[in-house]
């Protein structure tokens, strides 16, 4: 079971290397180091898989724990979890400028990766053998490349994100990956290889669990929901872009491809969003025909209208 290639490892470093300045300033890091995740683009004529981590530290951050409080008291009283594909719901619709401030003041990162769905799988085909069989054992052959790509592009993040000796909590929506305590339990193994595997630092303490840990306040929910947001816009606009052959060049602005849907055209605007506590960076993987394989980070830039 081989990671990304190691030419794509080395891209994905540079590209990334600048969490570890930004998070908390450069400055004193906390005790613990969350990373949170939420995935996109499993439906129907989406042309890009996506897969969403929200970094942070959870000492560094008390502030967003007592907005989000105030957030489902307020803004959203109700046990309704904030989604992309449910926001054609008056109530969600209403609270979700409230919901991306709130988002927008959380000192981390979310990194959003956008795999096309033509692509080979990721990972070198390897020689089977009993052990990574049976790290695998849990999942159907047909999650396996999902899972992989979740647990390795994870990894490449938490490199930068992380310092040495931090606890990390890791956090994955309840899907396929793990929808029951067996997938759970092997799913702990599997991070545990992966990180020791791809980290050059040693952490503290390592916790795997689902949004289902959540201790009644929704805040697990909410911060997985920060993902899903950016997971499915993401994957709506990129696939929009490469059906209409709108793919950016380096050095140019290009207009977004007409016919994204209003809360798409609404989340890329946050996403474009710079002077915040929050970092975002849209990085998209695919394989231009007759062209190796490439990895670009998009910059989507609101542009405010000058003319009535």
């Amino acid at each position: 079971m081989e990671p990304l290639a190691s030419a794509k490892r080395n891209l994905l470093s540079l590209l990334l290397w600048q969490l570890r300045k930004d998070l908390s300033g450069g400055g004193k890091r906390g005790r613990t180091h969350l990373c949170i995740c939420d995935f996109g683009g499993a439906h129907r004529g989406a042309l890009f898989n996506t897969y969403a981590f929200l970094e942070l530290d959870v000492d560094d951050n008390a502030h967003w724990f007592v907005s989000q409080r105030a957030f489902r008291c307020d803004a959203f009283a109700t046990r309704r979890r904030m989604s992309f594909k449910a926001l054609n719901d008056r109530e969600r619709r209403s609270a979700l400028p409230s919901f991306l401030d709130g988002a927008n003041s959380i000192d981390g990162a979310l990194v959003v990766f956008a795999v096309a769905k033509d692509m080979d799988s990721l990972f070198a085909t390897v020689e089977a053998n009993e052990d990574r069989e049976c790290l695998l054992a849990a999942w159907k052959p047909n999650v396996r490349e999902h899972l992989l790509r979740v647990t390795h592009l994870s990894a490449a993040v938490i490199s930068v994100a992380t310092v040495p000796g931090q606890n990390l909590l890791w956090i994955a929506d309840e899907d396929e990956i793990a929808s029951n305590d067996r997938q759970l339990v092997a799913l702990t193994q599997l991070v545990g290889r992966v990180f020791s595997n791809a980290l050059t630092h040693d952490l503290g303490h390592l916790r795997v669990g689902t949004t289902r840990s959540d201790n009644g306040s929704l805040e697990l929910e909410d911060l997985a929901a920060i993902c899903d947001l950016a997971a499915g816009c993401t994957s709506e606009a990129v696939s929009a872009m490469k059906a209409k052959r709108l793919f950016p060049v380096r050095g140019i602005v290009n207009r977004l491809p007409s016919g994204l849907t209003d809360k798409t055209q609404f989340l890329l605007e946050w996403l474009s969003t710079k002077d915040c506590r929050l970092r975002k960076t849209v990085i998209v993987i695919d394989e231009p025909e007759g062209r190796r394989p490439r990895l670009t980070t998009l910059s989507f830039q609101h542009i405010p209208r000058l003319i009535g």
